[in-house]
């Protein structure tokens, strides 16, 4: 009786174990896996300028409630390839530092490329040639049979490989537009570039609207607001740059414009349908300070529809480390670049780092006592 009653208690602790979100089959490096991801890029603000700021009330709201990672850094500067670090793990010669294995595809410019010839950031024609040809994240998703789309305030047209928008009534010829190519990382890849299937995942706002009505929505979204919405600037486009060391008017109107944006994006994502069917996250971040802080930390909030609220993810964590928590909630762990020696950021989806388990070798007694172990950790 007694041993039919400790062998019971035995099978029980195990199953307990075996159903722990640490040994869930739906989590990899203690990431939970979702069946829909929104990444949410803003602009050139550093986490001093974000956090605690009179003109981010909404974004400060989702940073109390939801969970903030106050230790993450852009790689490098300027936009551009921070952008195609978080979707491909590596800046691939674009941006300083240079990376010498590859020559730098518009001599630091960060307005172009996209991938045909002309006159780079004009209204009419497209800019220097670019075809990178790693794979990125969406390029893994395709693989593993899942979704992507990006989604471009203001793109000319679904699939463009123009460098700016000539949707916004601006005069011919005006280079800085609202839609800025070097926001739309996904257009820098040859996978992206030669496959029509693949360019028609670039595409505009309106269908943003229209994928989460009809709640057909990808597995993975990479959502860039315009250049007067994203807290980066655009004076062509009716939102001049401010001063970002002592905010001005400017500043102020960008930040709250941007603010105003977060909002309008995230009401709209969570008040669909899709946001309560499975797992899903959002996640907002900034690409980097452009230069406006002394470190190029910035905020990254997690804003997930089920699991832990107001955790706080103190560990060093860069633009690689979020590409592989992205790959992770995916299910991917074929890591890209850079990001396969980068930390995952558990600490956004648990105030506790998983402790890893060899299955195959741990045995049925060894999974009892684990349980055992972990049961009278927590007790202490």
């Amino acid at each position: 009786m007694i041993i039919k009653t400790v062998f019971s208690l035995s099978l029980a602790a195990a199953a307990s174990l075996l159903a722990s979100p640490i040994l869930a089959a739906n989590s990899t490096e203690g990431i939970p896996y979702f069946d829909h991801q929104f990444v949410i890029m803003m602009e050139n603000h550093g986490y001093s300028q974000i956090i605690g700021s009179q003109y981010t009330p909404y974004i400060n709201q989702l940073a109390t409630t939801d969970n903030l990672a106050t230790n993450y850094y852009a790689v490098t500067h300027p936009s551009l390839p921070n952008y195609i670090a978080v979707v491909a793990g590596d800046t691939f010669g674009n941006g300083a530092p240079y990376n010498n294995g590859y020559p730098d595809p518009n001599g630091g410019n960060d307005n172009p490329p996209a991938w045909s010839t002309g006159t780079p950031g004009t209204s009419s024609t497209t800019t220097y040639d670019s075809n990178i040809t790693a794979p990125t994240i969406a390029s893994q998703l395709v693989d593993a049979g899942k979704s992507w789309k990006t989604y471009q305030e203001n793109i000319p047209s679904v699939g463009s490989n123009w460098a700016s928008s000539t949707s916004n009534g601006l005069p011919t010829g005006t280079v800085d537009k609202l839609y800025a190519v070097k926001h739309n990382p996904f257009a820098y890849f040859a996978s992206v570039q030669n496959d029509p299937t693949q360019r028609a995942n670039m595409v505009g706002f309106d269908q943003l609207t229209a994928d989460l009505a009809s709640g057909n929505v990808p597995s993975y979204s990479f959502i860039a607001p315009n250049q007067c919405n994203d807290m980066h600037g655009d004076p062509a486009g009716g939102c001049p740059y401010g001063n970002t060391t002592i905010p001005d008017a400017n500043e102020q109107a960008n930040l709250t414009k941007g603010d105003n944006e977060v909002k309008s994006l995230v009401t709209q994502i969570t008040s669909s349908s899709i946001w309560s069917q499975g797992k899903n996250i959002i996640y907002v971040l900034w690409d980097e300070n452009d230069y406006g802080t002394s470190s190029n930390q910035e905020p990254v909030i997690a804003i997930p529809n089920s699991g832990p609220l107001g955790l706080r993810d103190n560990t060093y964590a860069n633009s690689y480390s979020f590409l592989r928590t992205t790959e992770d909630a995916a299910g991917i762990t074929s890591y890209l670049g850079n990001a396969g020696t980068a930390t995952p950021m558990v600490g956004l989806f648990s105030s506790e780092v998983p402790e890893p388990v060899n299955m195959l070798g741990v045995g049925f007694a060894g999974l009892v006592g684990l349980f055992f172990k972990r049961a009278l950790s927590k007790k202490s």
